[in-house]
């Protein structure tokens, strides 16, 4: 991506020739332009729309002329309906109840502006598998007419797909939506499609996750000793579906190993082995992971022999995905760290065939160096109501986010309003502190669904499960769950090759310089940077305390920074982060993402009493800026409302990841120049969202993805 020349050699066309032709136009979301032709002749240009050429050697025939291209990732066409600019907000996933748009900017795509076309919604196929057959077959029923309009997006948006979306007979279904401007039926010069990709569809439909799985399910029970107990859920047909990903269970103390059923019979059935383990949480997190370890390495050393040999030749031991429950929780992260650092030597396995560790409601009484995720894909659940593992302040052992934000890999994390600790099993006792509680049926509904969608992504390398995690759940809840729940979510990405960290906060702690050495300047009030620690031990606000309600930090070798600030009634604030000059070209850069939440029991959170939305400001070289506010298709999540901890209601502050597409921007020709962007500003105040607030801040960055 960035600046490059095309440079072509041709002959002058025959006499009569009308010149007509071109290459399809589009790809994937992972790359390509919008350049192309239109059929007829007239040739569209990259991202903005300029087509520079010169003769280099007019002298004789054939002609050599170069012409200067700006391409940058295309944002497709699939999408979502929003009610402010820019109109139309670019997803790729659906539940199978959603209705599938797509959209074309005429600002983008100015040379196509009054031409007809017809919109189809594909199966999905490889390039390769398109040379051989370029048919068009909608899959909806209903292929679309439509005209590109001059004007704006919102005037060129189309539903594609109204109801009954088909998600497969499995979890997914992969589709292309193409705009056949030739209406020939066929995907030929001048069409444009959206998934022209080997590795990604251009729209995803999802089923319920929550439902059962296509197989019927068996289990057993095996022991080898106290601590080689384990129970073991596989697909009835395992003999017909080859090598299938495996799944652990670590239980937390006082719990026991066969309390799990209703998520090893739910994996189960999606084509998952799952084998629950007697843990040994008794002594500590250290003979926690002991177990981990053991039950998985006797396991995979006696395949022939467990369950009458059942999965032997069955298992995948290259995709394994680890799951603990408190101190099996945390037990699951040190079994890894163990690992990691050479203290344990697996049997059967290797550390990277350990696609995803997950936790729910884990303790955390180890410290950063002993309970580190490190760079595993990482998933943390956690209820909002937990009366065991609670999240309060005074008990640093109890503040789950420790874990979450010691990740330097991928993480993800759900916090369920009203969630219990013993909802996520079977058959522990009722030890739930709050308000709005959901139950157990429903917090295992929201378990059920995001491990499901956790297993698909990472253990069978599942792209249609990913947004479920990038995306706030206002915008992509689950289907199945009930629409009363609240859920923050965040999707962090730390250390990812090819990402640009604005500011993380980790370094550069004074409030004028970002950690990526840029000036930050600021109108927001009382802005506080430091470490993401409650100070004291109490959720009861006061000034001396600005960090009142994290619980990322607690020394121990933590290290999570970030900011918090607020601002006031009927007035606009901001603050303006400078984007250094070596990483102005965000042109291969999806996104602009942030983690944001509001502050427990602050004077401006109570009286707003609400979710809190605001909005981002880009501004280039040149002085012109674009403003996306994502209100318009997710909040920050209000703050659940449990009392306790001091004065007032309100528990932890629930940190929500914003992703802003950086095409979004871009819409109705806004002239923003991503080849040039100078600052980034977080816009407050009732023009851009809510109108009083207060807010913390981390992870701001422009990602790949």
């Amino acid at each position: 991506f960035g600046n490059g020349r095309l440079r072509a050699t041709y002959e002058p066309p025959s006499p009569g020739s009308d010149g007509n032709g071109g290459d399809v136009t589009g790809g994937s979301r992972n790359g390509g332009d919008d350049t192309g032709s239109t059929g007829n002749g007239s040739d569209g240009a990259g991202d903005d729309g300029n087509v520079e050429a010169r003769t280099i050697d007019a002298g004789g025939s054939p002609y050599q002329d170069e012409v200067r291209i700006r391409v940058a990732p295309w944002p497709g066409l699939s999408g979502e309906s929003i009610a402010a600019y820019p109109s139309f907000h670019f997803v790729d996933t659906y539940d199978t109840d959603d209705v599938m748009e797509a959209a074309l900017d005429p600002t983008r795509s100015p040379e196509r502006r009054g031409y007809e076309c017809d919109v189809y919604v594909v199966e999905h196929k490889s390039p390769v598998a398109w040379g051989g057959n370029t048919d068009l077959i909608d899959a909806t029923g209903v292929v679309e007419t439509i005209t590109l309009n001059a004007g704006s997006i919102a005037d060129n948006r189309v539903a594609v797909w109204s109801g009954g979306l088909d998600a497969g007979p499995l979890v997914s279904n992969a589709y292309d939506i193409v705009y056949d401007f030739g209406r020939d039926g066929r995907l030929d010069p001048g069409d444009l499609i959206d998934g022209f990709d080997a590795n990604r569809a251009g729209a995803f439909v999802v089923k319920d996750l929550n439902a059962p799985g296509p197989y019927a399910v068996s289990q057993g029970d095996y022991s080898a000793g106290t601590y080689l107990t384990q129970r073991t859920y596989y697909p009835s047909n395992l003999a017909q579906l080859g090598a299938v990903p495996l799944v652990t269970i670590g239980h937390g103390n006082g719990h026991q190993y066969t309390w799990y059923g209703y998520l090893g019979q739910h994996l189960a059935s999606h084509g998952y082995v799952v084998m629950s383990y007697r843990n040994n949480t008794g002594p500590g997190i250290e003979t926690a992971s002991t177990t981990t370890l053991t039950n998985l390495d006797y396991l995979l050393t006696h395949l022939d022999s467990v369950l009458g040999g059942v999965l032997a030749g069955h298992l995948d031991t290259h995709r394994i995905g680890w799951i603990g429950h408190s101190r099996g929780g945390e037990g699951v992260v040190r079994a890894y760290d163990r690992i990691f650092d050479g203290a344990w030597s697996p049997q059967g396995y290797e550390i990277d065939d350990v696609r995803a560790v997950a936790s729910i409601a884990p303790t955390v009484y180890l410290t950063a160096a002993e309970s580190d995720p490190h760079d595993v894909s990482y998933y943390l659940i956690v209820g909002g109501a937990d009366g065991d593992v609670t999240g309060r302040p005074d008990l640093p052992g109890d503040q789950y986010f420790r874990i979450s934000d010691r990740s330097l890999g991928i993480s993800q994390t759900s916090y369920v309003h009203g969630a219990t600790h013993n909802d996520f099993n079977c058959c522990g006792f009722d030890d739930g502190i709050g308000p709005d509680q959901i139950g157990r049926p429903e917090a295992q509904r929201v378990a059920k669904s995001y491990f499901l969608a956790l297993m698909q992504l990472y253990l069978d390398g599942n792209p249609a499960t990913r947004e479920f995690f990038t995306r706030m759940y206002d915008d992509l809840p689950p289907s199945g769950i009930a629409p009363e729940v609240e859920i923050a979510t965040t999707f962090r990405e730390v250390d990812q090759v090819g990402n640009f960290v604005i500011d993380d906060f980790q370094t550069q702690p004074a409030l004028g310089t970002s950690s990526s050495n840029g000036t930050v300047t600021m109108t927001v009030a009382n802005a506080h940077e430091g470490l993401n620690e409650d100070a004291d031990v109490s959720y009861t606000w006061t000034p001396s305390d600005p960090m009142n309600g994290m619980i990322f930090y607690s020394g121990s070798g933590d290290f999570s920074r970030g900011l918090i600030f607020d601002h006031p009634t009927m007035e606009t604030r901001w603050i303006e982060f400078e984007v250094v000059p070596a990483f102005r070209d965000v042109r291969d850069h999806r996104h602009l993402s942030l983690r944001a939440c509001q502050g427990t029991r602050h004077p401006e959170t109570v009286a707003l009493d609400d979710a809190h939305s605001f909005a981002v400001t880009l501004r280039d070289e040149n002085g012109v800026s674009s403003t996306v506010a994502f209100g318009s298709w997710g909040q920050l999540t209000p703050l659940y409302p449990r009392t306790g901890s001091g004065v007032g209601a309100g528990w932890v502050n629930e940190m929500n990841t914003v992703r802003i597409s950086l095409a979004e921007f871009e819409a109705d020709g806004s002239g923003i120049d991503l080849s040039r962007i100078a600052a980034v500003r977080i816009e407050l105040g009732a023009p851009y969202g809510s109108p009083r607030g207060r807010i913390g801040l981390d992870d701001v960055m422009f990602t790949l993805d």
